[in-house]
Parts: C-alpha cells; sequence; structure tokens
C-alpha cells in the first residue's frame, strides 16, 4: 500500500531493515480518528497526531506529548472547483470560523490571502 509507505517515514520499497530485521512494521489500518487512538491504547500502533485531536480525546490509557522537532504539517479542506453545495460552504466556513478563533494571531487578515476562501468564492 503506498499510500502507508508515507507515513512510515520512509521513501518506499517497503520497511528498511539492518541486521535485526525491519526498522519498522504495518500497523493496523484505521478509518477515523477514534479508532486510531483505540489502536494506540491497544498497544498495536504508535501515532502521530495534532494536539487538537488529543484534546478532543483525553484518555488514561493513552500518554501524549509533544514531538518538538518534528516538521510542522498543514490540514487542508478540499471540495470541488465550482461546487455551489450549501452543505459544503457550511462546513468550510465552518472550519474556518473554528481555525480563526482557536488562533487568531497567526491567521491573516481576509483580504491578505491569496486563494479563493468560502468568504470569497462562490460556492
Amino acid at each position: 500500500m503506498p499510500e502507508r509507505e508515507y507515513w512510515s517515514g520512509q521513501d518506499g520499497g517497503g520497511p528498511a531493515s539492518d541486521s535485526a530485521g525491519p526498522l519498522w512494521r504495518e500497523g493496523p489500518l484505521v478509518r477515523d480518528p477514534a479508532q486510531l487512538i483505540e489502536v494506540v491504547a491497544l498497544a498495536q500502533a504508535v501515532a502521530l497526531i495534532p494536539r487538537s485531536l488529543a484534546e478532543q480525546h483525553p484518555r488514561d490509557d493513552v500518554v501524549y506529548r509533544p514531538v518538538v522537532d518534528a516538521k510542522p504539517y498543514a490540514v487542508a479542506a478540499a471540495w470541488s472547483d465550482g461546487s455551489r453545495a450549501p452543505h459544503i460552504a457550511r462546513f468550510v466556513r465552518s472550519a474556518l470560523e473554528l481555525y480563526r478563533a482557536d488562533r487568531p494571531a497567526e491567521v491573516a487578515a481576509p483580504g491578505a490571502r491569496r486563494r479563493p476562501t468560502p468568504e470569497t468564492a462562490q460556492l
């Protein structure tokens, strides 16, 4: 499964190995964040997750620690070009509102954006 190789930290070609065997092995395939936290709690996987997910799923049987030297990554919302579906527009607007409310100092003013947002795009 090539899409899973990305998350292993490898550049493809399967598990890296040394004389002791593979340096990593594939964990269970999960379909949603709650299931991911569950497989971590069952000691079937270790996961890198955003702080917001850790805050939404506090558990006594899972330890969350920041990885201060990890490269940051972005989460993006994508929708079909030219979509006029009201439910998509509401979702994107709500996501932007929540993001801005949580990080007001980090978000540029709407007029400074280079790409269309739900406020400026014709949805």
